[in-house]
C-alpha cells in the first residue's frame, strides 16, 4: 500500500511525479495528518481529525496537559482502528494490497515532553515487518 509523499499540504516531486511513501513512511505520514488535522474539517468524514490545533499557542500544562494527552490516544487508537478495519475488510474480500509493512501490529508507547512553549509527542509503533516512530511538535 502507498500514498503520495506531502510535506506541509503539498505533494513531493520527484522528477516530473508525485513522490510515494510506503510502510513506516506512510505509517509515519498518515498518523501525522490526523494529529493535526481539526475535528470536523472533513466534510465527508466530520468525525476524523484531532483537537489538538485548538491547543496551539495555548500553555498546556495541568489539567490541559491531560486533556491533551487523552486526545492524543483518541486520535492513536482510531488510527490504528481504522487500518486494522480496511485491512480486515480487503482481507475478507480477497484483496492484497498491504504489505507486512503497512500493518499496524501494536502501539508500543506514547510518550510526552514538555517544553517551555511546546509539546512533543513521540509514538512508537510496531508493524508486522519492523517499528515506526512518529514525533509531532505542538
Amino acid at each position: 500500500m502507498y500514498t503520495f509523499a506531502n510535506e506541509n499540504g503539498d505533494f513531493v516531486l520527484d522528477g516530473g511525479d508525485i513522490k510515494s511513501v510506503y510502510g513506516g513512511s506512510m505509517i509515519a505520514q498518515e498518523l501525522s495528518t490526523w494529529l493535526r488535522e481539526p475535528l470536523g474539517s472533513d466534510i465527508h468524514h466530520t468525525d476524523f481529525g484531532s483537537k489538538l490545533p485548538e491547543y496551539i499557542g495555548t500553555p498546556i500544562y495541568g489539567e490541559m496537559l491531560d486533556d491533551v494527552e487523552a486526545e492524543v490516544y483518541r486520535i492513536i487508537n482510531d488510527f490504528a482502528l481504522y487500518y486494522k478495519n480496511k485491512y480486515q475488510n480487503d482481507s475478507i474480500n480477497g484483496i492484497k494490497r498491504y504489505n507486512p509493512e503497512d500493518i499496524i501490529r501494536s502501539i508500543d508507547y506514547v510518550s510526552f515532553d514538555e517544553g517551555a512553549d511546546s509539546l512533543t509527542i513521540k509514538v512508537g509503533i510496531s508493524t508486522f515487518n519492523g517499528t515506526v516512530t512518529v514525533t509531532k511538535v505542538i
